[in-house]
């Protein structure tokens, strides 16, 4: 027979961790590290071999879920299982054995949804603070951060790092002549021919105005000129003309943001200079 005391001390200790692990919830900032500490706190809880935690889409239920977190084996042939789901949030929690009170799981499932709601508008803060609203682009600051972890990423592993400026040719024209609202149009198509051309890895930006950036990782000099051709190009099948100033730092030289910035900027003067509508490069002359 289990002595009273031993089988108490044991749900003393299952309620205490279960309880901990649900205040570690609301430090939670992803929403697997979440869901990971759900189903912990429901095996703490009910002693409960299996906890399955799925988010899927609200809008399209019979879609296929995405696995958040398991804690434990799930038997796909077993009917003693309790599922429980919040259909407005997307979750949907399976127990085994369903040792866990329901009213329990679902509240502890609640909870969840709550911390999730909370990350989720974190995130979506935290990329509105990064972006462009106009184009969804990186802003300026975000695009000198991701600038900054890319040159040192270099100085530790070494390869090349191009910065591509891309100024729209007279595009103040553009404004007074078909306005703001056309304007506007013009910079989000251009944003997305650049999407055209960037690779994954590539960063783009928006530094302001009508400037952009176009952060070409490992493709040295030659491959960031052929980058910046084919965003003139590009651009001319847009409609618009842009000029180009590209700068590669390749570990001949220390590099920093702010000289990296002012080494693509003179070469975007020269494009300017040499007529628009073309690209140059640091040390080298402008090209149409």
């Amino acid at each position: 027979m289990p002595d009273p005391d031993r089988v108490q001390s044991s749900a003393q200790r299952r309620a205490v961790l279960a309880e901990r692990l649900l205040l570690d919830l609301g430090e939670a900032t992803s929403r697997r590290e979440a869901a990971a500490l759900v189903a912990q706190a429901l095996q703490a809880i009910g002693g409960a071999d299996a906890v399955h935690i799925v988010l899927q889409d609200p809008a399209d239920p019979d879609a296929p879920g995405r696995v958040l977190a398991t804690a434990g084996e799930l038997d796909p042939d077993d009917e003693d299982v309790t599922t429980i789901t919040i259909p407005a949030s997307g979750l949907a929690l399976t127990l085994s054995p369903p040792q866990v009170p329901p009213v329990s799981v679902a509240r502890t499932l609640r909870a969840l949804a709550t911390v999730m709601e909370r990350i989720t508008k974190q995130e979506r803060l935290l990329t509105e603070a990064r972006t462009d609203p106009l184009t969804g682009l990186l802003n300026r600051r975000a695009l000198d951060e991701r600038l900054e972890a890319e040159l040192a990423r270099q100085a530790r592993a070494g390869g090349t790092v191009s910065l591509l400026m891309l100024d729209i040719d007279h595009f103040k024209l553009v404004n007074d002549e078909f306005g703001h609202a056309h304007g506007d149009m013009v910079l989000r198509g251009v944003a997305d021919a650049m999407r055209e051309v960037a690779r994954t890895g590539d960063v783009l930006g928006r530094i302001g105005g009508d400037e952009f950036a176009l952060l070409v990782v490992d493709a040295g000099a030659n491959g960031a000129a052929i980058a910046a051709e084919r965003l003139v190009e590009n651009m001319r099948q847009l409609g618009v003309t842009v000029s180009v100033g590209a700068a590669t730092a390749d570990g001949s030289e220390a590099r920093t943001v702010p000289s990296l910035l002012q080494a693509a900027d003179q070469a975007l003067y020269a494009a300017k200079h040499a007529g628009r509508d073309r690209v140059a490069s640091v040390g080298g002359e402008a090209v149409s």
